[in-house]
């Protein structure tokens, strides 16, 4: 199995969730499953997480990068045809930084339309909406503990709120890795 990380830049505020994306490592390794991460290359205003201002811009692959575990690959350079599924690490990141993108767009469309797996955590589920009517797994969401999983067998979406239900990142761990074992068993 081949899988997709997608990041959004490093970083809470206007990246993807440190945290969330290391996890996600540990239980594709623990699940022995190859897996890439990717970004788009371009440019977004960065937040300082020292006061929380936004300051410079920074480019999305390059931050990406420093979680991306030295395997980074733009997303213009993949063939998601080569993948069986797609993993989407929250963040504040994948809904500041994925606006107005057509690859993004045509990624999660491909992903959908084929029945292959997508997992997603977090703020993950707002930026699916934009693809896919998510108010059902929205609706379960809110009840998830962070150490739980759902999984919507029509659109074949995984979903588990990490940092939405709370702050414990050994629960958030479980949940996780309970994304990844139903995506790899469905």
């Amino acid at each position: 199995m081949n899988y997709l990380i997608l990041l959004t830049g490093c970083g809470l505020g206007d990246g993807s969730a440190i945290e969330e994306a290391i996890c996600t490592y540990i239980s594709l390794d623990k699940y022995n499953i190859n897996y890439t991460p990717i970004a788009e290359n371009i440019e977004k205003p960065s937040v300082n997480h020292y006061n929380n201002l936004e300051s410079e811009y920074r480019n999305l692959l390059i931050e990406s990068a420093r979680i991306g575990r030295g395997k980074i690959a733009n997303i213009k350079d993949i063939d998601i045809k080569e993948f069986d599924g797609l993993i989407i690490i929250g963040g504040l990141g994948i809904i500041k930084n994925t606006i107005d993108s057509e690859e993004l767009e045509d990624m999660i469309n491909f992903f959908i339309e084929s029945n292959k797996p997508v997992g997603a955590m977090c703020a993950a589920i707002d930026f699916l909406n934009r693809y896919y009517d998510m108010s059902s797994i929205k609706s379960i969401a809110k009840t998830l503990k962070q150490s739980e999983a759902y999984h919507d067998v029509n659109a074949n979406i995984f979903y588990t709120p990490a940092f939405r239900a709370g702050a414990n990142l050994f629960e958030i761990q479980k949940g996780i890795d309970e994304i990844v074992y139903l995506m790899i068993s469905n």
